[in-house]
């Protein structure tokens, strides 16, 4: 639970367990509900880590799953928090001497993907770039300063949308939830990057063939797995669908991705 359980020690003339229940139940009203929910595309805000690694859950998302969602009030608001950083920082770019779009459409058909870039920033120094924009713990943000490195997934987000835009420059920026202290980190798209985006891309297709054939991959993980814990469709996976005969390995590009080279 993520309020602070003080009923247990703190006497009051009104039950601080019910208002607390009142509270929690009202944040969970507020997020996303359950659904049904066939996705047409890859997402790459989601292919670079956890579930979004697992081939059987984009041909079940394909074919059409029960998501159910299981978010609890402090991460609803870290969402929410991170949500309203992202349009002040795009603010902040808008109302510089930059040249700016926001929330750009990102469409790719060969695989199919669709998303969003944070920012493109255009004709700086003769150059278009891409920006993502992340806020994160104190911890990670000065981890990510010192070493001038990217989280994986979050380059080959970046890198995904520089491969559909055909542009060879990014950045991600990362902002400190606590003190709202930014850095910037750039990624390239050099030649090794290249490759990891055509070991993904392929990854993806190959994928994307066997939901195209109406076959279903079998479960690479078990049910107890860390990696099914988070993922939405994780009954509908266990409880409701064939066990599929494929077999096809998670997306695996830990450490493949450089962005000095």
């Amino acid at each position: 639970m993520s309020f602070i359980e003080n009923w247990l020690n703190k006497k009051t003339p009104y039950s601080l367990k019910n208002l607390t229940k009142i509270l929690q139940e009202s944040h969970a009203k507020s997020i996303k509900e359950n659904d049904h929910i066939q996705k047409k595309t890859f997402s790459p805000s989601v292919i670079g880590y956890g579930h979004g690694q697992c081939p059987r859950y984009w041909i079940l998302a394909f074919r059409g799953a029960d998501y159910e969602y299981n978010h609890d009030s402090q991460s609803i608001d870290n969402m929410r928090v991170g949500s309203d950083s992202h349009s002040r920082i795009q603010e902040n770019f808008i109302n510089g001497d930059l040249d700016v779009e926001c929330e750009k459409e990102i469409i790719y058909d060969d695989p199919p993907i669709r998303g969003f870039v944070d920012l493109i920033i255009n004709n700086f120094d003769g150059f278009n770039i891409a920006v993502e924009i992340k806020t994160t713990r104190m911890e990670s943000f000065a981890f990510r300063k010192a070493k001038m490195k990217a989280m994986e997934y979050h380059e080959l987000q970046i890198l995904l949308y520089l491969h559909a835009l055909g542009l060879e420059n990014g950045l991600i920026l990362y902002e400190n939830k606590n003190d709202h202290e930014k850095v910037l980190i750039p990624v390239q798209m050099n030649r090794l990057n290249r490759e990891k985006i055509d070991f993904v891309l392929n990854w993806m297709r190959e994928v994307y063939t066997v939901y195209e054939n109406d076959e279903i991959i079998k479960n690479p993980y078990r049910k107890n797995s860390k990696v099914c814990s988070g993922c939405p469709i994780k009954n509908w996976c266990f409880e409701k669908s064939p066990e599929g005969t494929v077999i096809k390995k998670p997306l695996d590009y830990k450490g493949l991705i450089d962005n000095n080279g």
